[in-house]
């Protein structure tokens, strides 16, 4: 008991948020609600990191993050709303299962509580593991399906799984898990809004100290990455057939809304001769680009959702991955856990306020990494 109020008292402390945002602590949640059971899991702990290589804000991208605890929480007749899984006490956001990617501030802006309307009523135990990343790759990948792990480690039962399946991957990486998806709530119409008769939640499984509102870098606890590998990689052995025997790959980003090459050609046609295939991979199905990484020898990538699929990459795997304007060490940390061969290239200055644009890469960026393919 004393470790749970402990721990409820530091999280609780670490986000700030303005007096007209409709939010509440965990801690206070569990003290106006005493029906509230609070499941303690893994205890805190710090992880190091080789620091990155090309750091410009060092508060961003902490080397010794410290993890905290995961737990879970039952509410009896527990409210959700949204993709965003916005868990509700006495109407209030319970704001320890809000996404620190985008500001608390910003969330709040899309919607009014007082316009929802009374939730669909849905029998039984429900488990919540969506959060506002559910949009990215990356993000769903190895956090809402890090809390799916969460569950399982621990025995968790539910009937339902509630979580947005709207784009393929999401439907397909559950169908490999061996979910019912006669068992999934998704997030959609009458279904955007439910009240169990028990809201089960796992805690948030990147969430580090010290706390920071919208990081550049994600943080993944190194043994929840082992149990997705665990959990997905067999199906590369009985899917034989999928196509993608090179070893030698560059990802592009030409499909991408954002941070897009406009030159790619060119930076491309600086590694073709060297045996590279480029691969647009959201033409590829979630098992050929399980595939394409697992094969490869050497990545080559500019930074972005792509490189999620590191996951599936070999120990020992050559990663070249280079930065527009963004200064972020997700993929720096995830090779590390992976034990992969990671290389970092600075093209432009970083810029945060310009992290996001399309920009042109100065094709001399590549030079010294290109003198190895030479020898």
């Amino acid at each position: 008991m004393i470790k749970r109020v402990c721990f409820l008292v530091v999280f609780a402390t670490t986000f700030v948020f303005t007096k007209e945002l409709p939010l509440i602590s965990l801690f206070d949640a569990i003290e106006q609600n005493k029906k509230i059971e609070y499941i303690h899991c893994l205890d805190g702990y710090q992880k190091t990191f080789k620091p990155f290589s090309l750091v410009n804000w060092p508060d961003l991208q902490p080397s010794e993050p410290f993890f905290l605890p995961t737990f879970f929480i039952k509410i009896p007749q527990g409210r959700v709303y949204s993709p965003r899984g916005y868990i509700f006490c006495n109407n209030l956001i319970i704001k320890d299962f809000m996404w620190s990617n985008i500001p608390a501030a910003e969330q709040m802006k899309r919607f009014h509580i007082e316009t929802l309307k009374s939730p669909e009523s849905i029998p039984g135990r429900v488990a919540v593991i969506t959060h506002d990343g559910w949009f990215c790759y990356y993000h769903w990948m190895t956090e809402i399906l890090g809390r799916l792990v969460l569950l399982e480690e621990y025995g968790i039962e539910y009937d339902w799984l509630y979580v947005t399946t709207s784009k393929p991957f999401m439907k397909d990486v559950l169908a490999l898990w061996g979910i019912d998806e006669n068992k999934i709530i998704t997030p959609d119409g009458l279904t955007n809004y439910i009240q169990a008769d028990e809201l089960i939640v796992p805690s948030l499984v990147s969430t580090i100290l010290p706390y920071v509102e919208h990081p550049f870098s994600s943080y993944m606890q190194p043994w929840i990455i082992e149990r997705i590998r665990s959990k997905l990689l067999p199906f590369l052995d009985v899917n034989k057939n999928t196509k993608a025997p090179e070893k030698r790959i560059f990802i592009s980003r030409k499909d991408a809304r954002m941070r897009r090459v406009l030159n790619e050609d060119e930076v491309f046609a600086l590694f073709e001769p060297f045996g590279f295939k480029r691969y647009t991979l959201d033409s590829l199905s979630l098992l050929e680009q399980m595939s394409l990484f697992n094969r490869a020898d050497i990545i080559v990538a500019s930074h972005g959702a792509g490189l999620t699929n590191l996951i599936f990459s070999k120990p020992g795997t050559r990663v070249i991955e280079f930065f527009q304007a963004r200064p972020d060490a997700t993929y720096w940390n995830l090779c590390q856990i992976l034990r992969l061969n990671h290389t970092c290239i600075k093209t432009v200055e970083f810029d945060k306020n310009h992290s996001m644009r399309n920009t042109v890469v100065p094709l001399e960026c590549f030079d010294e990494v290109l003198k190895e393919f030479s020898i």
